[in-house]
């Protein structure tokens, strides 16, 4: 490999997706109902191959804009959506798409970013007046607040764009949540899990962290 060439691997191909998509949709439909999406602006941030938000699309009615930061990525997304909105967007960087959603779907972004402060920062700030963040992370298991900077591979397409990912710790996330004036529930819900991934677990302040141990959170 030369320069910038990077042989890129796609995870997103996975059997698991499916079934963690669903889940994480149907526990959307649960708390609002699906008729509250039609006609409401949505933003999927980090979208992968933008399948969640082609789901609000097409079954819900919502207008869903995608952001997204790896360029075969946004392909994909745009073949899957011909006609939405989709941006370029690296989330390491402070961001503005100079328009506010009534819903922002930030889900399996925020543990792959290195300044996920900042990136929520800049979510919110694209947040319509009494609109809903719905964020969903891999955590660390600590009572505390405290994170982990963990070394990804970058050559796969649902880990880092960098290489450099972070597990903050629940209570991390969510005192970063009340810095930015949101009020939130968190869902450590059974019917979340799929596979690896689990949302029920019990914290053992075991200050480590393993794939798939994840939170759910609705903010506005």
């Amino acid at each position: 490999m030369y320069g910038n060439e990077l042989k890129m691997t796609s995870n997103h191909k996975l059997d698991h997706y499916l079934e963690w998509r669903t889940n994480r949709i149907v526990k959307l439909e649960q708390i609002f109902g699906s008729n509250f999406f039609r006609g409401k602006t949505v933003l999927e941030v980090g979208a992968g191959t933008g399948l969640v938000g082609k789901v609000l699309r097409d079954d819900f009615g919502a207008d869903v804009t995608f952001t997204e930061g790896r360029p075969e990525l946004l392909k994909i997304i745009k073949e899957n959506n011909p006609t939405a909105r989709v941006e370029m967007i690296n989330h390491e960087c402070v961001w503005d798409l100079n328009e506010r959603f009534d819903v922002i779907i930030h889900w399996g972004l925020l543990y792959h970013l290195d300044h996920w402060r900042q990136d929520l920062e800049c979510t919110i700030k694209h947040l319509d007046l009494g609109g809903i963040l719905s964020l969903e992370s891999e955590v660390m298991d600590s009572d505390k607040e405290q994170e982990l900077k963990i070394i990804e591979m970058k050559s796969q397409d649902d880990q880092s764009l960098f290489g450099v990912g972070t597990r903050p710790s629940s209570i991390t996330i969510e005192k970063q949540l009340k810095a930015l004036n949101l009020e939130f529930n968190r869902y450590d819900d059974a019917d979340l899990n799929t596979s690896f991934h689990h949302y029920d677990w019990i914290s053992e302040n075991s200050l480590k962290y393993q794939n798939g141990q994840r939170r759910f959170w609705i903010a506005s």
